[in-house]
């Protein structure tokens, strides 16, 4: 049962909506992904009429999270080169890091939450390959957005995410656990009603909202709870604040505090380890990924990426 002042979840999910909305290009997006009649072209030209969104995947597909040899200057050269789902997927999570990329609960940031975020994202992503049972961009996909909720509760409910917070640092007690006490929700649930407003498909927003489930049968589900947890057992949880505030990639307990690393899944140590260059290579994934993407204020790790700046008159032309 929630606390008395604490939003029911509709009339949170209702006022994110009203002050945050998905920008149409992103909505565009995703209803691209999902009818067959769209071609590689169409999904240029939709991204295209965004600068903004415009820039964002020419700086990725120009960085080294790609690594390509040559120069991509059209959308449509990123498309034909990443693959049209790839993009997709790329170009929605860009667009969801930028619309909630402020700080609410100051011990609770941003940038730290979307570190998370995007490595469980790149490790699912890496799973469904290997899988062959989960389109891997919808893995990618529900990667990016499976914390989301955790963002809007700390902006958008931040006196009750902050008794939250001080609960669980306090008792050691999963943060999760505290927010069903607090709200009579948890963020896994927000994130799953934002995805599933947004149009996500079912799957995607089904998989957000059990993405703490090791037991759960839908291949996407496991797939994410895996990778969840396997970012979790390898120190790649991160948002709450550390001693320096600093640190996001290390064996940190899930109160904040330094704690025992358990053993992650072997099989996906693995993977990790073939498809993403074991965890040095995931860190440097997750860098490139916020770096060229508009996430500017990242205190998680030492340097930056320089990636070329694409002049907004630029944009006009990149989907020729």
């Amino acid at each position: 049962m929630s606390q008395a002042g604490v939003q029911p979840l509709s009339e949170l999910l209702d006022e994110v909506e009203s002050l945050a909305p998905l920008p149409h290009v992103a909505t565009r997006v995703i209803q691209v992904g999902e009818d067959e009649r769209f071609s590689a072209y169409d999904l240029a030209s939709i991204i295209a009429t965004d600068t903004a969104m415009t820039a964002k995947i020419l700086r990725l597909a120009n960085s080294a999270y790609y690594g390509f040899p040559r120069r991509v200057s059209t959308v449509r050269d990123a498309v034909v080169l990443i693959g049209f789902r790839a993009v997709r997927a790329t170009a929605i999570a860009a667009a969801v890091v930028d619309l909630f990329d402020k700080d609410g609960d100051p011990r609770f940031h941003g940038d730290l939450v979307w570190a998370h975020s995007v490595a469980c994202a790149s490790v699912a992503e890496a799973i469904a390959k290997r899988s062959g049972q989960v389109r891997p961009d919808e893995a990618f996909s529900a990667g990016i957005l499976h914390d989301l909720g955790r963002m809007v509760l700390s902006q958008y409910a931040r006196a009750p995410f902050a008794q939250a917070l001080d609960r669980a640092m306090s008792t050691a007690t999963p943060l999760e656990d505290i927010e069903r006490a607090v709200f009579g929700y948890d963020h896994a649930e927000v994130g799953a009603g934002l995805a599933q407003r947004w149009a996500f498909p079912t799957e995607v927003s089904d998989a957000i909202a059990q993405h703490h489930d090791l037991q759960a049968l839908s291949p996407l589900t496991s797939v994410l709870a895996r990778a969840n947890q396997f970012c979790r057992d390898t120190g790649l949880w991160c948002g709450l604040d550390t001693d320096d505030g600093q640190r996001a990639f290390g064996p940190w307990g899930e109160d904040g505090t330094p704690g025992v690393t358990p053993q992650p899944d072997p099989q996906i140590a693995l993977i990790v380890q073939q498809e993403l260059d074991g965890l040095p290579g995931l860190e440097a994934r997750v860098r490139h990924f916020l770096s060229n993407s508009g996430n500017a204020d990242q205190r998680w790790y030492t340097g930056r990426d320089q990636p070329a700046d694409l002049d907004p008159s630029d944009a006009r032309e990149a989907v020729a």
